[in-house]
Order: C-alpha cells, then structure tokens, then sequence
C-alpha cells in the first residue's frame, strides 16, 4: 500500500467525519411531539434528589416531604423537590437539597458573588414560580435527531424570584436569590462566566436511561 494511497485515505477520512460534524452542528433538532409528552408526564411530583451511587429517581411521599420542608436541615437530611402544577397553570417547584454546584456554588469566588459566608455547608431550601414557554435541548447542536433521549432545558417565564435559603453547619442561615449566568469569549482565547442580576427562567430536565424517565433538577447551570 503506497504512502500516497494512505496520505489520501487519511484526508477522506478527516473530510467525512467533519461532515457528520457540521450536519450535526447545523441541524440543532428540537423534542419532538412524542418526546414533549413523555417528559411532561414525567416532570410533576415529589422525588427524592438522586444520590450519586442510585440508578433510578426514588418517589416520596407527601408526608416525608412535608417532614423534611419543616424541621431543620442535619447532615443525615435527604434532598428532596416536588414539582406541581398550580391552579393558574404556572410550574411551581420547592425542595431541599445539598448539592452545591446546581445552584453555582462550587469555589470561594462563587460565594463572593452573592456576598455570602463561605464556611461548611449543609444543604439549602429553594422554591420557584414559572409560566412554561418552551422547551429545547441543553446542547442542540450535539443532538442527532428531535426525539433523541437527552438532557433538556425548560423554559419558564418567571413569576417569582429562585429563593434559596442555605443552611450551615453551624447553624446558620443565609438567604438570597439565585442569579443565572451567561458564557462569553475572552479577549485572546478562553470563556468567562458573566453573573446576571436575575433568573432567566432556564431549569434543567435530566434523562435517567435506567428507569427512561426525565426529571427536573433545578436552575440550568452553563
């Protein structure tokens, strides 16, 4: 095989797999009817904030909820969320949980931006109201087709502010609202994260292939 045959095979290669690329790139699907309807049916009720170790999303029940929203926060209090559907058709989404990062809360400068102390946390309380106006892919242009089964954002208008009260572990609380964020491109090469002064309504719609349902899992983080 000569050296030329190869030098060439390489180059058709490269050419096809930056075809499939930029059809991909160029397409940006949106869910489908039949994809709409099953994450609608799956978003609404009470379940347990997903450990790291489960497969599957753990239903509770109105009662544990209840438990948990009205005694204070330990160490051993499990995460929890229920999403309803209000009289006037608004989403409305409450919980506990003690995961930092959803709401943006990952590094010292994080804490900074909301002027808030940063020192062991335990968990925190948030509740949101939002008009539902869409719903698209987190990443559409890395989507193949519109019923893909993939992570997706809901879009709200918002009626409220995203509150959150943040619990420590020495029994302090703080409480602000969540702030989101936009991406942009240094000067010279890189991104920055750009803090804006409200919620833009954006929540992200995780997809569990093990139970092959879709669930809300707060404010979408960029």
């Amino acid at each position: 095989m000569s050296r030329q045959f190869l030098k060439y095979s390489f180059v058709a290669l490269v050419i096809a797999v930056l075809s499939g690329c930029a059809n991909v790139r160029w397409s940006h699907p949106t869910p489908s009817p039949e994809l709409l309807q099953a994450a609608a049916k799956d978003i609404y009720g009470i379940y347990y904030e997903k450990e790291y170790t489960a497969k599957t999303v753990e239903m509770a029940t109105q009662e544990a909820f209840d438990q948990i929203m009205h005694s204070k926060p330990d160490a051993t209090t499990r995460g929890v969320m229920r999403v309803a559907r209000l009289e006037n058709g608004n989403l409305y989404i409450e919980g506990y949980s003690t995961k930092m990062y959803a709401i943006g809360l990952s590094f010292p400068e994080h804490y900074a931006r909301y002027n808030i102390p940063d020192k062991p946390t335990l968990g925190y309380f948030y509740s949101y109201e939002g008009k539902i106006t869409g719903v698209g892919f987190q990443t559409p242009h890395m989507i193949m087709s519109s019923d893909s089964r993939s992570s997706m954002v809901l879009r709200t208008s918002t009626q409220s502010p995203y509150k959150i009260r943040l619990h420590y572990q020495d029994n302090t609380s703080v409480d602000f609202d969540f702030l989101s964020t936009t991406i942009s491109t240094r000067l010279g090469g890189g991104f920055k994260r750009n803090l804006r002064s409200s919620f833009d309504g954006l929540l992200s719609i995780n997809y569990d292939i093990y139970s092959d349902t879709f669930a809300i899992e707060g404010p979408y983080n960029r």
